[in-house]
């Protein structure tokens, strides 16, 4: 692992921060592209980007801190001053980032909703690059496995599952599928928000899985709370998707109990057909 990319003298540049910053320019491209297909003014979702970035490291350093309130405490500066006292939640990034957006966008009379489209592939793109960052710097470490894809980190024993690849791996196919359902949505194929309730499901999902694999944990009364967090991600985002798309879905029931029973009837038909057949020959 290389956690420190560059040592020169006094000055270090850590790998994480690198790729930290490869993610943001990445995902600042990738919306800039997206927003050029829309009639949204490109300096409006641009300070809404920066905003969402100040309030999804305030909800990351939030939540990181109550969870380990016992280190932290009331002390300001233990707070403020994350290169002494590390630690960020993606589960709060994500939801202090949100509800900043939300708020911007409302008070410009944005629709975060029909805006989430063009937003979540970006933001796939951007954890897929940090997740890439996270493995290369050595912050997420796996649990012990026999698995040919491991690796041995410095200062911990065995082999190890390579987590944040995993990751970056589905939050890759995230990426992907987020793409299609975009221009799904612009050719009114599927309706506004699913890719916002797909990556709140999709990444609950990953998340609930990959945490078992993980060996640092964050705890919320006794248990796992990236795990406690990914469930409710994943049941939201599927309740969502089926109370959405519940007419399609019983659609699709109905026409595939159609095709069965006329599947029944024919088989039916033909096995009288036969047996008729056969009488007449005798």
């Amino acid at each position: 692992m290389i956690p420190v990319l560059i040592h020169f003298g006094f000055i270090k540049i850590y790998t994480m921060g690198v790729f930290l910053v490869l993610a943001f320019l990445a995902a600042a491209f990738a919306l800039w592209r997206n927003i050029k297909l829309t009639s949204h003014k490109e300096e409006e979702i641009f300070d809404g980007l920066f905003v969402t970035i100040l309030g999804a490291f305030l909800g990351a350093r939030v939540v990181h801190v109550l969870l380990n309130f016992e280190k932290f405490g009331f002390d300001i500066m233990k707070f403020i001053l994350v290169n002494g006292y590390p630690g960020l939640s993606l589960f709060g990034a994500l939801l202090g980032g949100f509800i900043t957006l939300f708020l911007f966008m409302r008070s410009r009379k944005v629709s975060v909703v029909e805006l989430s489209e063009y937003v979540v592939p970006p933001l796939f793109l951007a954890l897929t690059i940090a997740k890439v960052g996270s493995f290369l710097s050595g912050s997420d470490i796996g649990t012990v496995t026999s698995f040919p894809l491991s690796v041995v980190y410095a200062g911990v024993e065995g082999t190890r599952h390579i987590v944040a690849l995993y990751e970056a791996v589905f939050f890759l196919i995230g990426y992907v599928i987020s793409y299609r359902i975009l221009f799904a949505v612009r050719r009114a194929q599927a309706k506004p928000g699913t890719s916002l309730m797909l990556f709140v499901a999709y990444f609950g999902c990953v998340e609930l899985i990959v945490d078992n694999l993980k060996l640092n944990h964050l705890y919320l009364a006794g248990l796992s709370f990236n795990s406690l967090a990914g469930g409710l991600f994943f049941v939201l985002g599927a309740l969502l998707l089926l109370t959405t798309y519940r007419e399609n879905i019983a659609q699709i029931i109905k026409n595939l109990l159609v095709k069965k029973q006329k599947h029944v009837t024919t088989t039916s038909q033909q096995s009288t057909t036969g047996g008729a057949e056969a009488g007449t020959s005798e």
